[in-house]
C-alpha cells in the first residue's frame, strides 16, 4: 500500500483532497508535523458481504434446506391475526392452521 506523507498545516488545508485520494486509490496519508508521524488516514475496510452476495447466500441456503419452511409453517408457533370486532377495539391470536388459541 502507497504511503504518502503530508503535513499537518498541508493535510488541514486540503483535507477534502487527501480523504479523495485515499478513497480513490487504496492509498494512506501520513500526517506529519515537524516531520513526526501523528496520525495515518486508511481507507475504511469495505463491507464484509454485498447484497448480491447476501441474495446468493440465501438461494444456496434454500436449496440445502428444502424441508425448512415446512418445518417453520407445521410448527406450533401462534400467528398474530389482527381482525376488527364490532368496537374495533379487539384483536385474537390465532394458530398457524387457523384455529383461535
Amino acid at each position: 500500500m502507497i504511503e504518502n506523507v503530508v503535513s499537518l498545516e498541508h493535510a488541514i488545508s486540503h483535507l477534502e483532497e487527501v480523504v479523495e485520494r485515499v478513497c480513490a486509490n487504496g492509498e494512506v496519508a501520513v500526517v506529519t508535523k515537524s516531520g513526526l508521524p501523528l496520525v495515518r488516514i486508511v481507507p475504511a475496510a469495505p463491507s464484509s458481504a454485498t447484497s448480491e452476495e447476501l441474495i446468493d447466500f440465501l438461494k444456496r441456503w434454500r436449496t440445502e434446506n428444502l424441508d425448512a419452511d415446512d418445518t417453520f409453517a407445521g410448527s406450533s408457533l401462534l400467528t398474530w391475526h389482527p381482525t376488527s370486532f364490532p368496537d374495533g377495539a379487539h384483536s385474537r391470536m390465532a394458530n398457524s392452521d387457523g384455529t383461535v388459541a
